[in-house]
């Protein structure tokens, strides 16, 4: 009766197992199609600060016959939006790389690890086929805290180490999952675009209403 009851509370617990990898997969790859659209907004957002460098570069060429049209208060209003929206747009392809990293730092971390696991699944059927002849019972496990703590102890910084052990601790909750940072990362991508296109569009609402003013 006792070995039954192991027998299910064993079952139970690889059961359990089974569904909770089952909902962090599905949390993971959600995050990793939403990640993936930064790859637009970036795209969206270098077409502009192309365009705003651009622009930027007429206005300097061409300063002493753009003033007489739009008089030196437009000017100094033109000037400023089309600064704000190119630091909008610094701002967007710094989260882009940052969200680009850790997507493929993510993706290589599991590829890798896979291949590690299925390695130590296949050994550690060979021991427990031998095992069986030899009566053998295994009392090693994997040491995942030691894993994590190595890793952490790769990096230089104090502050980076103990803010790495937060992440990684915070990652391995059983109702976590998914790359919350880059997720976040990619919504404030976005709202750096949009800024960054809102201020073009003011600038070149400024200039047109200063041409037709003067």
């Amino acid at each position: 009766m006792e070995q039954q009851n192991e027998s299910h509370t064993g079952m139970e617990k690889w059961d359990s197992l089974i569904h909770s990898n089952f909902q962090r997969g599905m949390l993971d790859s959600m995050s990793q199609a939403t990640i993936e659209a930064t790859y637009v907004i970036d795209k969206f957002s270098m077409w502009l600060l192309v365009g705003t460098g651009a622009t930027a570069s007429i206005i300097i060429a061409n300063l002493d016959k753009i003033i007489p049209y739009i008089g030196k208060g437009g000017f100094k209003l033109a000037v400023i939006l089309l600064a704000l929206s190119s630091l909008c747009g610094v701002v967007a392809k710094i989260y882009s790389i940052g969200v680009e990293g850790a997507a493929k730092l993510s993706l290589r971390a599991v590829e890798l690890m896979k291949v590690k696991q299925q390695e130590y699944d296949e050994a550690c059927q060979k021991r427990d086929d031998i095992a069986e002849k030899t009566g053998y019972e295994s009392k090693f496990e994997p040491n995942f805290k030691k894993i994590v703590d190595g890793y952490v102890g790769l990096f230089p910084s104090k502050f980076l180490r103990s803010y790495l052990h937060k992440v990684l601790k915070h990652a391995d909750e059983p109702n976590e999952g998914g790359n919350k940072k880059a997720v976040h990362s990619i919504v404030y991508q976005s709202i750096a675009v949009f800024t960054q296109s809102v201020l073009y569009v003011a600038f070149l609402v400024v200039v047109a209403f200063s041409v037709s003013m003067n």
